[in-house]
């Protein structure tokens, strides 16, 4: 409890720059047989997943679209088993509108 505490509370430093309440964790960790604690964490962590610059993005800003990660993935695989040269894979991911890897 104590070690996820400190590091919410660290990556919330690192990306919103203000930092959950420790003493309000503990009081609903005791006070709420830790269901409260759970959620009150689970609250301010995804406060850093909203932050800026936390969210995957193409080369245009735009959020990926479906499949585009299955799509890195299995370029990946096909360039480590060597159906693919480097040049082809950059391309592709070029005309995918995928990111460099």
């Amino acid at each position: 409890m104590v070690a996820t505490n400190q590091r919410v509370r660290h990556a919330q430093r690192i990306t919103v720059g203000q930092t959950m309440n420790g003493w309000l964790a503990v009081a609903l960790w005791v006070l709420t047989f830790s269901l409260g604690g759970m959620v009150y964490m689970q609250y301010e962590l995804n406060k850093v997943w909203r932050a800026p610059g936390m969210r995957p993005q193409d080369a245009n800003g735009a959020p990926p679209r479906a499949g585009d990660l299955e799509r890195a993935e299995k370029l990946d695989q096909l360039l480590a088993a060597g159906s693919l040269s480097e040049d082809e894979a950059r391309a592709e991911r070029e005309r995918l509108g995928l990111p460099a890897a």
